[in-house]
């Protein structure tokens, strides 16, 4: 697999470096989620001109780790996981456990704003410490 990026002030060792972390990557197998989260840490993490250039390589070739349904922003990364009772996702046409969906995507189906008593009763919609976007919150705590 023949990688091509431009990267400034990259040794070639460095390039080859890189250019073998992607060929590994690329390879990796179906299940990448776990190196997915580490590489986006690891972007999170690196501070040298390399590795800040490495990094907005790999996240321009990664996809979000959680694509909303509709529009693929990250839902994992705009801290919008939530769960909603099945009748308000088939109302929104989405069949069970198709993937992940972002509120306003959501609300955008249903034609109408998410209500608290859209969300399934489970823990990650009811946890203080789980994180949530503003939208999120609000949503969560609007009266019905």
């Amino acid at each position: 697999m023949n990688v091509h990026w431009h990267l400034p002030n990259v040794s070639t060792g460095e390039r080859e470096w890189a250019e073998e972390l992607w060929t590994r990557f690329a390879f990796a197998g179906d299940d990448l989620t776990p190196m997915l989260r580490l590489l986006r840490h690891l972007r999170q993490e690196w501070r040298s001109d390399m590795e800040a250039a490495l990094a907005a390589a790999i996240n321009e070739a990664l996809p979000p780790i959680i694509p909303c349904l509709d529009c693929t922003v990250d839902v994992f990364q705009i801290d919008e996981r939530f769960m909603v009772d099945d009748a308000v996702w088939a109302t929104a046409g989405l069949e069970p456990d198709s993937g992940w969906i972002c509120i306003e995507c959501l609300e955008k189906r249903l034609a109408r704003p998410l209500v608290p008593d859209d969300f399934a009763d489970l823990p990650m919609n009811a946890l203080e410490d789980y994180p949530r976007s503003e939208r999120l919150k609000s949503r969560l705590a609007a009266s019905s």
